[in-house]
């Protein structure tokens, strides 16, 4: 069952004439509408799709991503966007209407992306290089003669 996301509005505006907070409820077929809308459910669907697929192909090769590659990510974003205070996370998670754990995931799944890429293709790319090194080399010691 999917749950309505509540989203709470403070504009300025409003903090000057009501100082009260707006509760605006939006409801999943509202999303997906909106999406459709857009023209961009179609993206999202590819996405979610291949984040399903990456899941899969990792797991069937064995890659995971350890609880301390999550947190050395989650700190470079927080040195990133100078989050220095826990309260400074808080707020920015609570910005973006994000749990800790959604937040958590979302590097989980950029970081097995990255894990599963490397592990994929990086013997095509070492070959690409060394390719293009020899063939470097060879130009090199032919207009050196």
């Amino acid at each position: 069952v999917i749950k309505p996301i509540i989203v709470f509005y403070n504009s300025f505006l409003e903090k000057i004439i009501m100082n009260k907070h707006l509760q605006i409820i939006l409801e999943p077929d509202e999303i997906i509408n909106f999406f459709k809308s857009k023209v961009k459910l179609k993206e999202i669907c590819i996405n979610i799709a291949s984040q399903k697929i990456i899941e899969k192909v990792a797991r069937e090769k064995g890659i995971n991503v350890t609880t301390e590659e999550i947190e050395i990510e989650a700190n470079r974003q927080r040195r990133e966007k100078r989050l220095e205070k826990a309260s400074d996370t808080v707020r920015w998670l609570e910005q973006e209407m994000l749990t800790p754990l959604d937040w958590e995931v979302g590097i989980r799944n950029h970081l097995l992306s990255q894990k599963l890429a490397s592990a994929l293709f990086a013997k095509e790319v070492e070959q690409f290089f060394c390719t293009i090194a020899y063939s470097l080399n060879k130009l090199l010691c032919i207009s050196l003669w």
